[in-house]
């Protein structure tokens, strides 16, 4: 079933469960169904085929649909325990695909099948007004699933941590994906966190081992995880360097570019650039390329993050590996032996590895 019938199914799975709906009683019309769900027909006759599967209810031709005289409690006891396997995954409406993709939700739908749970997923608010999260986590009252588990993109948390007091009504577990890395006070069960400082320390030991003596970082800004980022790389740097290395970090910018260029135009070979993530990398690449600079011909580049928008550049990176992602959200959600005897928030950290590709080959591990 898709999400919609899925909610049109535990609705009324609920109201017979709860007694709302007695044996006997009608539930309504189709097409009411459809308008009161915002949904088709079809959608609305599919869910109550599921229910009608489940003994739940029966359709008489040309009369409507009713609550069989004949359920048990034991019948919705158990059909209501199969509906509760559920996990319901919130997502952005506009995803960028670099910290998460549909790679992510496949492998969280792979395992949880293996646990015998099911995924529907429902789009996060694309605006700040109270009224609309108000609405989405009164929807999250009335489901009964067993956790959810929200993906935030861009401007998503900053969204979440405005409203972070609806959180405390909800009954179920709730686990996010912490993209930044930076500490996260919402009041969620657990999380899935990426760490770009272990990122940077990763590259710091590639660099260390690499034949180029000048590493230049490029930073976009004041940002948690572009400091994390360039504090890690000098630790990875310190932990494994067998000859000293200078190190240079600038801004991104245009001028910057250009000053840049003009040194690896100078001592070409001597240069590997660490760029903060792919849309910086890119810049800095045409600004070479312009100056008739490529890499890793006249110097070398390595940098952070795989976005699909800039993979034409064959950037070696280091990056989160997205399906691990889904499959550590189910284990939070689903081996909770441990989980439930240990209170407070549970956080587990996505391990990032390295991408190989055409701008930096000059290395060993």
């Amino acid at each position: 079933m898709n999400q919609v019938m899925t909610r049109i199914y535990r609705h009324f799975l609920e109201k017979i469960a709860l007694g709302e709906l007695k044996p006997g009683d009608r539930l309504p019309i189709e097409k009411k169904i459809a308008v009161s769900f915002s949904t088709t027909k079809m959608n609305a006759q599919r869910a109550l085929n599921k229910l009608r599967d489940g003994g739940l209810i029966i359709r008489v031709k040309r009369r409507g649909t009713f609550v069989r005289d004949d359920i048990t409690q034991e019948q919705t006891l158990a059909l209501r325990a199969t509906a509760k396997k559920t996990i319901l995954v919130l997502c952005s409406t506009k995803p960028h695909q670099i910290h998460w993709d549909n790679s992510s939700f496949e492998t969280l739908e792979h395992t949880a099948a293996t646990y015998g749970h099911e995924v529907v997923y429902e789009k996060l608010p694309v605006t700040n007004q109270r009224v609309e999260w108000e609405r989405l986590f009164s929807f999250l009252a009335e489901q009964a699933v067993v956790a959810v588990v929200i993906f935030p993109d861009q401007g998503d948390t900053e969204r979440l941590l405005e409203h972070r007091d609806l959180f405390a009504g909800m009954s179920q577990k709730c686990f996010i994906l912490n993209r930044s890395g930076e500490s996260c006070f919402l009041p969620v069960t657990g999380m899935v966190s990426l760490d770009p400082f272990a990122e940077g320390v990763k590259v710091g030991k590639i660099l260390a081992r690499s034949p180029y003596p000048q590493i230049c970082y490029i930073s976009c800004g004041d940002y948690f995880w572009d400091k994390s980022r360039a504090n890690g790389i000098r630790l990875g740097l310190r932990q494994e360097a067998v000859a000293e290395k200078k190190w240079e970090q600038i801004l991104s910018g245009t001028g910057q570019y250009k000053s840049l260029c003009e040194k690896i135009a100078v001592g070409r070979g001597m240069y590997a650039v660490a760029p903060v993530n792919n849309q910086i990398a890119a810049e800095f690449m045409d600004a070479a390329s312009a100056r008739k600079l490529s890499a890793p011909g006249d110097y070398a580049l390595i940098t952070f993050d795989d976005n699909p928008s800039f993979r034409t550049y064959n950037f070696t990176t280091m990056a989160q590996p997205l399906e691990l992602i889904g499959s550590l959200f189910v284990k939070l959600v689903c081996e909770q032996c441990w989980l439930s005897n240990h209170q407070g928030r549970i956080t587990l950290t996505a391990p990032s590895h390295l991408i190989r590709r055409r701008t930096f080959v000059t290395f060993s591990e």
